[in-house]
């Protein structure tokens, strides 16, 4: 309900604007500075709404991303701190090329027929690496296993360069925990 509701003001605007511009050319070879007024109060309401739109949506996720930041700050002060040290961390790199399809148009079969099906297609070097880390707490080890794609020689650096970071567990619930591997973005 909500998209078809934004694509009717989408369009909506798209027509207020087209017949501001129309007003406004009318009014401009006519000498009449009423129409000229009038088209161009009609595409500055409209763009005074996008501007308006774009700022709110973007203002969101900042608002979103600056709440997450604080409440993981807030757990890390309340969290236990463990020092988890990354020199036997194990990974596991798996790489592959995808073919990625860049632009899907109905010409596709035309494409396909005069030699040129490939040219719609990229080939993108894919990488996933399991890193799977040991961290001994109190007795017991516990097996982290994270999953981050990216190269592997360039993860095999940021690991070794790092050699440390921390994993905060929540001091109530044990199984909340948060391992630090922020340096790796």
């Amino acid at each position: 309900m909500k998209e078809n509701l934004q694509k009717f003001a989408i369009y909506i605007l798209i027509g207020l604007f087209g017949l501001g511009f129309v007003v406004l050319r009318a009014g401009l070879q006519n000498d009449n500075s009423l129409f000229s007024i009038i088209g161009i109060i009609l595409m500055a309401f409209v763009g005074i709404v996008i501007l308006i739109y774009f700022v709110s949506s973007g203002s969101k996720e900042k608002k979103a991303e600056r709440k997450w930041k604080q409440e993981l700050e807030e757990f890390k002060r309340n969290a236990k701190k463990i020092l988890v040290n990354l020199e036997n961390v194990e990974v596991k790199s798996n790489s592959w090329t995808d073919n990625v399809v860049v632009s899907e148009s109905k010409y596709g079969g035309l494409d396909e027929m005069a030699g040129y099906g490939n040219s719609n297609v990229v080939q993108v070097d894919r990488n996933l690496n399991a890193v799977n880390i040991s961290i001994p707490i109190d007795g017991e080890t516990i097996e982290y296993l994270v999953n981050i794609e990216k190269d592997p020689t360039t993860l095999a650096m940021q690991l070794a360069v790092q050699k440390e970071t921390y994993l905060y567990i929540n001091r109530q619930n044990k199984r909340e925990m948060y391992l630090d591997l922020e340096f790796l973005e």
